[in-house]
């Protein structure tokens, strides 16, 4: 499923997690550990870079180069206004 998130209309959330933001928006999404361990929310976006981590736990496999992990990813200050990320549900 793809998830849009749209700060155009609103102050840009870079303090919660991209977790809280997807679920804030009421869309479902797996999660289980909110720590970067279980993998469960794993998403993908065609720019990570607009992310950062907000743990320095490793994922215990690794990530494609355009996956992360919502639960323990933030949206970086200069994040563009309007991003889609594809959530499993």
């Amino acid at each position: 499923m793809d998830v849009t998130i749209d700060t155009t209309t609103e102050q840009k959330d870079t303090e919660n997690s991209v977790l809280e933001l997807i679920e804030q928006m009421q869309v479902p999404i797996n999660s289980s550990c909110r720590g970067g361990v279980c993998m469960n929310c794993k998403s993908s976006c065609s720019d990570t870079s607009v992310f950062e981590s907000m743990s320095d736990i490793e994922p215990l496999l690794p990530l494609d180069s355009n996956e992360f992990l919502p639960c323990v990813s933030r949206l970086k200050k200069d994040a563009p206004s309007i991003i889609t990320i594809h959530v499993s549900t």
